[in-house]
């Protein structure tokens, strides 16, 4: 009941999933996180007005087992709309919609989709808009398999074709280093080695792909896909200088389990 406190209804979770979901009781803290943004945001407050009150479509680009996108599934409709639950094994996908159905969130609130989470931020929007319908000056060289849509648990899931036209916001919760962190311990794992992200999206022949950095992994150029304009005037020096970070630590049974930056 620790990971799910309706665990006992018949939650399901794949052997990755015992230690890699996000507990219920952090996820609800995320969650309450983008409820207070939303809240109290000037620009998400005019979205709003804009939208006769309709609440923000959340990107879920790692959803797993479904945890923070339960979470997120139970904000009022006004605060989030809708969220799109992207992971590459449709495995997961199942079994995340299986688990929201145990919390009763509203089936039109989910929607499920198999592909990488990096590809559809990297082609598919630009600034929040869909724009893979759209020519651009930097074409995919290669395109996801499509996947056969179907429903599960009464939750839609599909591809790329069940994308919307615009996304408000994106919350990444990656996988990370597993059962060997605890092995390696804090001085043996590295962050940049061990969680690159990486840009090719399986083309055979790396010979012929172009390195978005040094290292292979994402630039910090990735980032600027959903930021303001305002925001991708300013230099990169002066982005990190006025990013707005957060930390907090997150405690269960007086166990500090994981720190939350924001």
């Amino acid at each position: 009941r620790r990971l799910f406190s309706r665990f006992d209804r018949g939650i399901k979770l794949d052997a990755e999933g015992w230690y890699s979901v996000t507990p219920e009781i952090i996820a609800n803290h995320v969650a309450k996180q983008v409820e207070n943004l939303v809240s109290t945001s000037p620009a998400f407050q005019k979205y709003k007005r804009e939208e006769d009150g309709k609440g923000v479509v959340v990107l879920d680009g790692f959803c797993g087992m479904g945890g923070n996108a339960i979470a997120f599934g139970k904000l009022p409709s006004h605060i989030v709309s809708k969220i799109i639950c992207v992971d590459t094994d449709r495995s997961k996908l199942l079994k995340a919609a299986h688990n929201a159905s145990l919390y009763d969130i509203p089936r039109d609130k989910l929607i499920f989709i198999q592909c990488n989470s990096v590809f559809i931020l990297k082609y598919c929007y630009r600034k929040g808009e869909f724009i893979l319908d759209q020519p651009q000056a930097s074409m995919p060289k290669y395109m996801p398999p499509p996947v056969v849509p179907t429903t599960h648990a009464g939750y839609a899931v599909g591809g790329l074709d069940m994308l919307p036209r615009n996304i408000d916001l994106a919350f990444f919760d990656p996988p990370w280093g597993g059962i060997d962190y605890e092995i390696l311990g804090k001085n043996g794992y590295d962050l940049e080695r061990n969680m690159k992200i990486l840009v090719n999206f399986g083309e055979e022949d790396n010979d012929d792909v172009e390195e978005e950095d040094s290292n292979n992994g994402i630039s910090d150029d990735f980032f600027d896909t959903f930021s303001t304009p305002k925001h991708n005037q300013m230099s990169k020096k002066d982005r990190k200088k006025n990013f707005n970070k957060k930390t907090e630590g997150e405690f269960v049974n007086g166990k500090e389990l994981v720190k939350l930056v924001s």
